[in-house]
């Protein structure tokens, strides 16, 4: 039996930290990760490997709607024949006509749930990120397991990770001190990236958590708390449950089309993060605490933590500790601590731990 109905992978991001590989035309959930497979790649990888009963919907940008489908289609392939087949018959690709953030996105997708199925509000929804590394995998099922069950139960749910440092980079979820059930804890507050010294009285207190991204919930539950909590985005989206998607498939892979109102749902609703629409407001937030390990991958020094050097031939000479993520040879000569990442024809040279300077870079364009 499937732990989920339906899931959700939000692939509209555009990863500015990690240029010039993320670009705005290829960005960062689609560049290669880890054995060849890209971060979008390792998310539908999760999704096929909780066998949801009904569909995967990938909400991302309308002009991301391709290469979404080349991944999906690239990475079917890669499977055997049963896998291919749940594959491409749960897929379906959303292109948003704007970003608005993650609010709008989920209650799009708890809106398309809606639109099309008559037990909508009883199923189970997972929304899952598709830029970040999430390992073993049997540990995340379990993890998913728990989190299922706290959504069965009528929790709007969500997965803190175990701080490993006072990283003032992360948002936090603060619980409380003992498990109020055995699948999860009542969340008392939620803050904002603090700074370092609240991050380290945060590592200290032992029931602050990293909020990763990722939640699961009834989708009636998702839709009532949101029309009481954030109404103007529910009413954005609401007019759609009168319509129906018109679907088309390319390589196998189903996407849509179009939706009568889509671009006026996303025209009238407001930006807003789904923690500040929802789940900082409602009294049904539920946690479960992760056990698997979790990276952002947010940065090029979190990025080289992780991911295997990418080049056809490197040569380091007299240089250690140097990182190159390349698309064409590299030699690096008589420097330490130093990343070198070359890829869409721009270069990138940086020593370690300067990742906050890439800001600097984009707004000089």
């Amino acid at each position: 039996m499937s732990l989920f109905s339906d899931i959700i992978i939000l692939a509209g991001g555009i990863g500015e930290r990690l240029y010039p590989a993320s670009t705005k035309e290829h960005p960062k959930q689609f560049i290669p990760a880890i054995g060849g497979k890209s971060f979008f790649q390792m998310a539908l990888e999760r999704a096929l490997a909780l066998r949801p009963s009904g569909e995967i919907l990938v909400i991302t940008r309308k002009n991301f709607v391709a290469i979404a489908g080349e991944q999906c289609k690239d990475f079917a392939d890669t499977l055997h024949e049963s896998d291919r087949h749940f594959l491409e018959n749960a897929l379906v690709i959303l292109g948003e006509p704007c970003p608005k953030h993650t609010a709008a996105a989920i209650q799009c997708a708890g809106t398309y749930i809606t639109a099309k199925y008559a037990d909508a509000e009883s199923r189970l929804m997972l929304v899952l990120t598709s830029d970040h590394i999430i390992e073993p995998l049997n540990t995340f099922m379990e993890n998913c397991r728990n989190a299922s069950l706290e959504a069965q139960a009528g929790y709007f749910v969500c997965f803190g990770i175990r701080p490993t440092r006072a990283d003032a980079g992360y948002g936090y979820i603060k619980t409380e001190t003992e498990a109020n059930r055995s699948s999860g804890r009542d969340i008392v507050s939620f803050h904002e990236k603090p700074d370092e010294e609240t991050a380290k009285r945060y590592l200290a207190e032992k029931n602050y958590w990293w909020n990763s991204g990722m939640f699961a919930f009834k989708t009636g539950t998702f839709i009532e708390e949101m029309r009481k909590y954030t109404p103007a985005v529910y009413e954005a989206f609401s007019p759609l449950c009168g319509s129906k998607p018109v679907y088309t498939k390319q390589n196998g892979i189903n996407s849509i089309a179009g939706w009568n109102g889509l671009e006026a749902a996303y025209g009238k609703t407001p930006s807003l993060a789904v923690d500040r629409a929802l789940a900082e407001k409602t009294s049904r937030a539920s946690c479960v605490i992760a056990d698997f390990s979790w990276q952002d991958v947010g940065s090029w020094d979190a990025f080289c933590e992780c991911i295997p050097e990418a080049a056809e031939h490197v040569e380091k000479i007299e240089s250690s500790g140097c990182y190159v993520y390349s698309d064409i040879p590299v030699a690096v000569c008589g420097v330490d601590e130093v990343m070198v990442i070359i890829r869409n024809g721009r270069a990138l040279v940086m020593k370690k731990g300067k990742s906050n300077l890439i800001g600097k870079v984009l707004n000089r364009g």
